[in-house]
């Protein structure tokens, strides 16, 4: 039994002798080799999930938050109008109608309480269109009549014919933040639109052709949503509806100016934003617009009891808008 110990005992110090050894002699290059063994496996993701780090909280750019802004961008688009009477189509004018859009805006950075707990953001636009110097191609008909004013006779017309449009609006409205990755708004806008039409050609003094001008203030509520997939770039939607407040088409050959029907318009807006700073974005917009503009009050012109009218009419663009936003 006494022998039994002993032999124990000296095992015992053997063995931690033994383990101390190898613990002390281990060579510096396997411990730089067990290192990137435990870098492997942090990497690979097996390491126990109570030891993982926390991915950060999505946050989105705060550019868009911190007051001015202006954007300038290039508008290049398809146009076509055309004018119907009875069901049938009268005239009509297309090809690019490309313009200049700026903006010059400010979006608050501090929030509205009054719908706690919801919380609104206002901002304020200024927005100016202008086109540039372009035509649009006319296919349309001449009319010969009879004595009784009866038409005998049409003649298809077609020609090129300058174009101008130029476009102002002011917009107040609201936006709200109810995630990281969304943006709602809304907002209320008002302005004026300005179109002018064709060229005067006059040969001993009778009007062959003529400029017209439709031109209209309107009101309009729109809305929409920006959803950030990346902390950089976002997708989103921004429709208006617009009504149009005495509209108006004055024709340099006939006095006074027609007063037009009813007319209202649409816009969809489908915007991609990527901020290329902090402070510079690149914004790239698709849209697609609509116009529709009833028929005119008739003008007796000549007091012959026969009145001169504006058909109604239907007007669509579709357009992509590039522009850089530079917020200050």
């Amino acid at each position: 039994m006494y022998y039994i110990m002993i032999l124990m005992v000296t095992l015992s110090y053997f063995f931690i002798s033994t383990s101390s050894w190898a613990l002390e002699s281990v060579d510096p290059q396997q411990q730089q080799a067990a290192a990137r063994d435990l870098d492997l496996i942090e990497a690979s993701g097996t390491i126990p999930p109570a030891i993982k780090p926390t991915p950060a909280p999505f946050t989105q750019p705060h550019s868009h938050l911190l007051g001015f802004y202006f954007s300038a961008g290039y508008d290049t688009n398809y146009m076509h109008y055309s004018e119907w009477s009875g069901g049938t189509k009268q005239d009509e004018d297309y090809g690019r109608q490309n313009g200049m859009l700026y903006k010059l805006g400010y979006q608050s950075p501090k929030e509205i309480n009054s719908l706690d707990p919801i919380k609104i953001y206002p901002f304020i636009e200024a927005d100016l269109y202008k086109s540039l110097p372009d035509t649009l191609n006319y296919k349309g008909a001449l009319f010969s009549t009879d004595d009784s004013g009866n038409v005998v006779s049409t003649i298809p017309y077609n020609e090129t014919q300058p174009s101008k449009i130029s476009q102002m609006d002011l917009k107040i409205g609201g936006k709200t933040m109810p995630s990281a990755r969304w943006d709602n708004f809304l907002y209320y806008e008002a302005g004026k639109r300005v179109w002018y039409r064709g060229t005067d050609v006059v040969v001993n003094d009778n009007y062959l052709d003529y400029k017209e001008k439709y031109f209209w203030y309107y009101n309009g509520i729109g809305g929409g949503f920006d959803y950030w997939l990346f902390p950089k770039f976002s997708i989103g939607l921004d429709s208006v509806f617009q009504f149009a407040y005495k509209p108006k088409m004055h024709a340099d050959n006939v006095q006074p100016t027609f007063k037009l029907g009813s007319t209202w318009e649409y816009q969809l807006n489908f915007p991609f934003k990527y901020y290329l700073t902090k402070n510079l974005s690149l914004d790239v917009t698709p849209y697609f617009n609509y116009i529709s503009i009833s028929q005119s009050s008739l003008i007796d012109v000549n007091s012959d009891g026969y009145g001169l009218g504006e058909p109604k009419s239907k007007t669509h663009q579709e357009g992509l808008v590039g522009a850089m936003t530079l917020y200050i």
